[in-house]
C-alpha cells in the first residue's frame, strides 16, 4: 500500500539548539530545537497517519552519537557517554508512534560499493506510488547527489512522488561554537524546500523526450501540472499561464497527430502559425514563470519554425518530422499520400477541374493507377468508368510531374506496403527503412520545389 515516508540520515556531530522556520514563513517557527528533523517532521509531515514512516539512516557512530542518549563525546575521558537528549527520545517526546519510527544501518561511505549499498538500502524502503520527504540536512558529503538520483530512480521505477527535499540552513548562523554564545532566541534559521532540484529532474527528462525523440507528452503534461493552480487562482487571467496552456493545447495535437498519422489534421487543423506566435511572445516576454521551461520555449520554436498552417507541402515536412524523430513509418506514409495530395492540387490547379479534390478517394485512386500504368508500361488499364479513362490518357499518363515522381513513388509504395505488414511478407532490412526514408524526401522536395518555383501552387 502506498504510504507517506520521511527519508533522514542522522549525523555523528554535536548539534546546537535553535530555532527553524519555513523558508520565507517565520511565523512558523519551531523553537529550540537540536535535531533538524524534530522540526522538518513538525513544519511537513503533520498529516502523517498511523500507516506512515519516519525512516532514519544511520552509520554505527551516528546511533551512539545521536539517536541513543548519552552518546556525546566524553572530552575528560574520550568515551562516547557524556549526557545528551537522543532523537529517538526526542521523537517519541512529540507523540510519534514507535511503531512508525524505523532505523536503517548504513556504512560510513568511503568506497564505492559502500555508496551503492546505501542506494541499495534507501531504494528498498519505498514501495510503490510512496510520498517521500527527504531530509538532507545531516547527510554526509556526496548523499544529496545520491539522494537526487534514488528518487529520480524511484519515480520510475516505484511511482514514487517526492513531496519535499528538506535542508535546515543552520550554517546562516555562524560555526557551531560562535552559535553556542548566541542567545536561543537569536538562532533562527530556515528550512529550504529544495524540491524545485528535484523538478529539474522532471524537465530534463521532458526536454531530452522533445529533443531526442519529438515527443511532448512529458512536457505538456508538466506545464499543465505547474499552471492549473495559477489559473484557478487568477480564473484565467493569467497571461504567461494561458499563454502555455494554448501552446500545451497544440503540442499535444501535434503529437497525436504525428504518431497516428493524420495527415489531413495536421494539415487543416493544426495552428502551427499560432503555436509559433505563442512561442515567440512567451520567450521574449516571460523569463521567471518556469524557469527550466524557457530554453525548451526556445528550441520548440526553432523545430517548428518550417512548419505553417494550410501549408500545401504540409507533408514533405510531415515526413522530415518523422524521419528526424525515428517515427519511419508514419514518415514513409506522410510521403506516400503527401505525393498524391500534392498531385491532386496540382491537376487541379492546372487542368482548373474540381475532381481533383485530395480529399476523395476516387482521384487519388486515378492519380495512383496512372503512375503504375506509366510504371508498367501498359497500354490498357482497368478504370471504374470511361470519364476516368480519359482522364488518364488526357491528363495524366503523359504529364511531367507523374513521370517526375514515378519511380519515388513506386519504390514508396513497395517499402510503405513491406513496414505496414511488419516484415512478414518481405525480408527488408530495418536499416534500409532509415536510411531509404530520408533519401525519399530529399528526392521528392527537389523535384516539386523546383516545379512550384516555376508554377505557384495555391493553397486549396
Amino acid at each position: 500500500m502506498p504510504k507517506q515516508i520521511f527519508l533522514s540520515f542522522l549525523g555523528a556531530n554535536e548539534y546546537v539548539s535553535c530555532n527553524y522556520y519555513p523558508e520565507g514563513d517565520e511565523k512558523r517557527m519551531v523553537e529550540d530545537v537540536k535535531y533538524v528533523q524534530e522540526a522538518t517532521i513538525r513544519l511537513f509531515c503533520d498529516d502523517f497517519t498511523e500507516g506512515d514512516i519516519y525512516c532514519f539512516f544511520l552509520t554505527e557512530k551516528a546511533r551512539v552519537v545521536n539517536w541513543n542518549d548519552d552518546g556525546w563525546r566524553n572530552r575528560e575521558t574520550g568515551e562516547y557517554n557524556a549526557p545528551n537528549e537522543g532523537l529517538y527520545t526526542r521523537l517519541q517526546e512529540m507523540g510519534l508512534p514507535t511503531s512508525n519510527i524505523k532505523t536503517v544501518d548504513i556504512p560510513d561511505g568511503f568506497s564505492s560499493d559502500e555508496i551503492w549499498e546505501i542506494f541499495e538500502k534507501m531504494f528498498k524502503e519505498l514501495s510503490e506510488g510512496d510520498k517521500v520527504h527527504f531530509d538532507i540536512t545531516h547527510a554526509f558529503r556526496f548523499i544529496p547527489m545520491l539522494g537526487y538520483s534514488l528518487l529520480n530512480y524511484a519515480k520510475a521505477l516505484k511511482n514514487v512522488e517526492v513531496c519535499g527535499i528538506y535542508y535546515g540552513a543552520f550554517e546562516k548562523l555562524g560555526p557551531a561554537w560562535k552559535v553556542n554564545e548566541m542567545p536561543v532566541q537569536e538562532r533562527n534559521a530556515p528550512i529550504l524546500n529544495l524540491l524545485s532540484l528535484a523538478e529539474l529532474q522532471d524537465w530534463t527528462a521532458a526536454a531530452s523526450d522533445f529533443v531526442n525523440y519529438g515527443m511532448t507528452e512529458k512536457l505538456v503534461q508538466m506545464t499543465r501540472h505547474r499552471i492549473r493552480p495559477v489559473l484557478r487562482e487568477t480564473k484565467g487571467a493569467d497571461e504567461d499561464a494561458s499563454k502555455l496552456r494554448q501552446i500545451s493545447d497544440i503540442l499535444q495535437k501535434m503529437t497525436l497527430a504525428f504518431a497516428t498519422n493524420r495527415g489531413r489534421q495536421i494539415f487543416e487543423e493544426l495552428q502551427f502559425d499560432k503555436l509559433k506566435e505563442l512561442l515567440q511572445n512567451f520567450s521574449l516576454t516571460s523569463s521567471n514563470f518556469i524557469k527550466p521551461l524557457n530554453a525548451i520555449i526556445k528550441r520548440l520554436g526553432k523545430e517548428v519554425k518550417d512548419f505553417a498552417s494550410n501549408d500545401p507541402l504540409h507533408w514533405l515536412k510531415s515526413a522530415a518530422w518523422c524521419e528526424k524523430y525515428g517515427m519511419y513509418q508514419q514518415g514513409f506514409t506522410q510521403l506516400q499520400e503527401g505525393i498524391l495530395t500534392y498531385l491532386c492540387l496540382y491537376f487541379k490547379q492546372k487542368y482548373q477541374d474540381d475532381f481533383y479534390d485530395w480529399k476523395e478517394k476516387e482521384p487519388r485512386d486515378l492519380i495512383s493507377a496512372a503512375i503504375n500504368l506509366v510504371q508498367k508500361g501498359e497500354d490498357e488499364w482497368k478504370f471504374a468508368s470511361p470519364e476516368a479513362k480519359e482522364r488518364v490518357k488526357r491528363q495524366l499518363i503523359g504529364d511531367k510531374m507523374i513521370h517526375a515522381l514515378e519511380e519515388t513513388y513506386k519504390d514508396l509504395t513497395n517499402l510503405r506496403n513491406d513496414i505496414n505488414h511488419g516484415g512478414y511478407t518481405q525480408n527488408t532490412k530495418s536499416a534500409k527503412f532509415q536510411k531509404r526514408l530520408g533519401e525519399y524526401i530529399r528526392e521528392v522536395e527537389k523535384i516539386v520545389t523546383a516545379e512550384i518555383d516555376s508554377e505557384s501552387l495555391e493553397n486549396p
